[in-house]
This record gives C-alpha cells, structure tokens and sequence, in this order.
C-alpha cells in the first residue's frame, strides 16, 4: 500500500487541509488517533501550521502518537466491523487521494 508524505508549507495549506500540527497521520483522511479511539488534546483546536502533541494511554504527553493507539487504528482500518473498508466522509481535497484510491499519509 503506497504512503503519501504531505508537506504542509503555509497558514493556507494547513487551514485546507484541517492539518492539526505535525506530525499528523491520517488513514483514508481519517485522523490516526481518532481511528484509534484516543484521547486528542488537539482535537478542537483551530487547523494551523503547528508541532502537535499526542496524549498517550499512559497519560503522558509526547511529541509521537503512541505505539499502541497507531497498531488500534491499523487494526480498524484494515478490518472494520462490516468486513469492508469505508471510505472517509470528508471529500477528498487536491491533497488528499480519492476513497477509491486509499492510502496512508503523513504530514
């Protein structure tokens, strides 16, 4: 499965693609930490060319996803509870691949 790296350059860019700091990891468009379940302390903020932090299970802060929220997210992701895949509900932008054409990315 092919991954696209994102580049997120400007205020603009970042604002477009609901980028909520680096790094961000999306499946299907869909947020690496809510495809997991977890706890974000982004979540709610304005999209802006930014660090983000990542609440880990243990309850620390760091600047990485945490290991286990990035194999529960793989886990829904490549076997959801239909059997099948579901497309992101977001439209995809210029950025972003087609629900037909999924891949992961990382900005």
């Amino acid at each position: 499965m092919p991954i696209r790296k994102v580049e997120v350059v400007t205020d603009e860019q970042a604002l477009e693609l609901g980028f909520r700091g680096s790094p961000t990891i999306r499946l299907d468009g869909v947020d690496l930490v809510e495809l997991a379940g977890g706890s974000d302390p982004s979540a709610g903020d304005p999209a802006a060319l930014t660090c983000r932090l990542y609440l880990r299970r243990d309850g620390r802060i760091s600047p990485t996803p945490d290991p286990a929220e990035i194999d529960a997210a793989l886990e829904r992701w490549t076997k959801p509870p239909d059997g099948a895949r579901q497309p992101s509900p977001q439209q995809p932008s210029p950025q972003q691949p087609s629900p037909q054409q999924p891949s992961p990315e990382i900005a």
